[in-house]
């Protein structure tokens, strides 16, 4: 008997087996757990509900209950996710601008030494740098609890190890989230005076909330250099900036 996905129900099946090895692979593999987990969670079991009440288990007020629940929520989270991304293509850095301010919001450090997502942050923000001679760097990020170094520290390190001096380097190390990131940031692009349009160096799920805090504090005009992160963990943070931005709206 072959798998068909001419069926309803293989369907139903491949897509919960689908979004349980997409909220595992996260988890289990790099530790991941945030408000993106317990979002995918959600959708994850609302997809194995809609595969046994498809087949005829419970009544049908339940079963249609999965049903619209299931397309309201997988629909809701793929539509804000689509509009993030084409909000951000939508402010990229023309190639024609001249030197920039490249502003590197903090993430995770391991001693001396960025995380694999951070250094894709840091990355971009090289290439904008070869690419935009006389580019300066403000870099994003404070000390954890019992770090040795701040993420700013570990920023400038690897950013002077590969060819930038420590004159185009600007440390912002006090702040603990993304909205201290661009209010500790926007401090120093006006006290210092930098010219160039600013350019946000970060994740695609991560640009949309990054410069809407940026427009809080008087950067209206940040562009954004998007890079992407590992596909396995992609989701996760796509859920947890969907639920970020609904914040900003709502609280902030």
């Amino acid at each position: 008997m072959t798998f068909s996905l001419k069926k309803a129900d293989n369907r139903r099946l491949l897509a919960a087996l689908l979004s349980t090895f997409t909220l595992l692979n996260p988890t289990l593999l790099y530790g991941i757990f945030n408000v993106g987990t317990l979002m995918l969670a959600g959708l994850t079991l609302l997809l194995w509900g809609r595969y046994i009440t498809a087949k005829g288990r419970g009544p049908l007020w339940l079963q249609k209950s999965f049903l619209w629940i299931c397309r309201i929520g997988w629909g809701f989270f793929l539509v804000c996710s689509v509009l993030m991304y084409l909000f951000t293509l939508a402010k990229a850095l023309p190639a024609s601008a001249g030197a920039s301010v490249i502003v590197v919001p903090g993430a995770q450090v391991i001693g001396d030494r960025p995380s694999l997502m951070l250094q894709n942050r840091l990355d971009r923000g090289l290439q904008l740098w070869k690419a935009h001679p006389n580019s300066v760097f403000v870099v994003c990020g404070g000390k954890s609890e019992g770090a040795p170094y701040s993420e700013a520290e570990v920023m400038t390190l690897y950013l002077t190890q590969n060819g930038v001096s420590p004159h185009d380097i600007y440390q912002e190390d006090q702040s603990v989230n993304t909205q201290q990131n661009f209010m500790f940031a926007a401090q120093i692009i006006k006290e210092k005076q930098l010219k160039g349009p600013v350019v946000i160096a970060t994740d695609a799920f991560h640009q949309t909330r990054c410069r809407l805090w940026a427009g809080r504090y008087g950067l209206d005009d940040a562009y954004s250099a998007i890079c992407f992160p590992s596909w396995g963990i992609a989701p996760v943070y796509w859920l947890r900036e969907v639920c970020g931005i609904a914040h900003f709206y709502v609280f902030c």
